[in-house]
């Protein structure tokens, strides 16, 4: 894992900052595609008040599988496999 400056700001964060954050990036994200909520809601099974919550800041945390949900909706799944790595058989592959 690189230590850039960046990552190392990430430290001084509480873990309410950054969920705050991944709302504000989501909500980006899914603006920049053209969903509307509903949509992203019908897509991901996550209903559309947790969906307002958690792109405004509202709500905490979502839980992982609601996470997940909402990040396979927007096809963004590849970047959970950024951030741990990928899998082979249970064994870390490093790149």
């Amino acid at each position: 894992m690189n230590n850039t400056i960046e990552d190392l700001e990430l430290y001084g964060l509480s873990n309410s900052d950054i969920s705050v954050d991944l709302g504000k990036r989501f909500k980006n994200y899914r603006i920049a595609l053209n969903l509307t909520q509903k949509e992203v809601s019908e897509q991901s099974g996550v209903s559309v008040m947790t969906l307002v919550r958690f792109e405004s800041g509202e709500f905490g945390s979502i839980g992982l599988n609601k996470f997940i949900a909402l990040m396979r909706a927007l096809q963004l799944l590849e970047n959970i496999a950024d951030v741990i790595g990928f899998m082979d058989g249970g064994v870390l592959i490093e790149e």
